[in-house]
């Protein structure tokens, strides 16, 4: 994407790079520019990025609004992700958006999707590596359970070459020897229950909650229709260890809520206004006149001005 976007010509100098024809140090360099943006400069995300928008204000108008707002809205650097109703709509959508890239000189491609019948409607040449598409390779899932396990063998104080104790070993052995069920696990793309039936609101349910191993936040989104049917679907989790210091269950549970509200924010950001409404809960029930206790009395909450912004949408 960088080497698509070409850089002014009176900037060009500060791109300059000197060249041995043949490999040979024994005669004068030659001096050349870079004409496009390359990998590496600090200044090729932005430029590109904003060239990228800018074809979307510029072309917008001839295509749909949609299209315009994925441009605009969808993607990451070079890589756009969006999901969509049916077949027949993803492949208009591919047209589209392809149509209005061309326009600024970009070429979307390497396409992918969970839906054999969306993929067999592109171009092969248009398609991600095929390799990229059957790799089976199983992820490290469950790596709260691995920095748990990582954080005991370094309070055993183990050197290099040394066995850990039977105990680690074997929770080690049993978390590697679980891996293999991952390729049994099947987690559904679609959050929303029936493409036919369009929700009267969509609510957002955030939770969070902290022990003494570990802290985490868990979003579900709900779909609430016109004849009082409810149908949560898991949208988000994030989950991170406790610190090897002690720390109190209070303070966790802040740090917990502190991680509950980034998520909420990283959400509501990047899908809009899709929620009608939106829940914070953890077991306590924290109120902010609680947070404020526990912040003054103990000096124990890392982020107060996170949590007392998002203190009129505690529920």
């Amino acid at each position: 994407m960088f080497l698509q976007v070409r850089i002014p010509e009176k900037d060009r100098g500060a791109f300059r790079f000197l060249w041995w024809a043949d490999g040979n140090l024994g005669v004068h360099p030659a001096e050349y520019q870079m004409s496009a943006h390359p990998f590496g400069a600090k200044s090729s995300p932005f430029c590109t990025n904003f060239a990228l928008r800018q074809t979307a204000d510029d072309y917008g108008h001839l295509f749909d609004d949609m299209t315009k707002r994925t441009v605009k809205d969808n993607f990451y650097v070079d890589d756009c992700l969006m999901s969509l109703r049916d077949v027949e709509v993803a492949k208009r959508f591919v047209t589209q958006v392809c149509g209005l890239l061309q326009k600024g000189g970009f070429r979307l491609r390497k396409w992918v999707s969970n839906s054999r019948e969306a993929v067999d409607t592109i171009p092969l040449s248009e398609r991600a590596d095929p390799l990229r598409e059957i790799r089976t390779e199983p992820l490290p899932f469950g790596l709260t359970l691995v920095k748990r396990l990582l954080q005991a063998l370094c309070q055993e104080g183990l050197g290099w070459d040394e066995p850990v104790s039977a105990v680690n070993q074997r929770k080690w052995e049993d978390w590697y020897s679980g891996l293999r069920n991952l390729s049994d696990l099947r987690v559904p793309r679609r959050i929303r229950p029936d493409k036919t039936v369009d929700p009267e609101s969509v609510e957002l349910h955030v939770f969070y909650d902290a022990s003494e191993v570990g802290y985490g936040a868990v979003v579900y989104v709900c779909f609430c229709t016109v004849n009082g049917e409810r149908c949560p679907s898991l949208l988000f989790a994030k989950s991170r260890v406790a610190l090897l210091k002690a720390i109190s269950i209070p303070r966790l549970e802040l740090v917990a809520a502190v991680l509950a509200v980034r998520v909420y924010e990283l959400l509501t950001t990047n899908l809009k206004s899709m929620f009608t409404r939106v829940y914070v809960r953890d077991g306590l029930a924290l109120s902010p006149n609680h947070i404020l206790l526990l912040r003054d009395n103990q000096g124990i909450c890392p982020d107060q001005t996170t949590l007392q912004l998002f203190k009129h949408r505690w529920k």
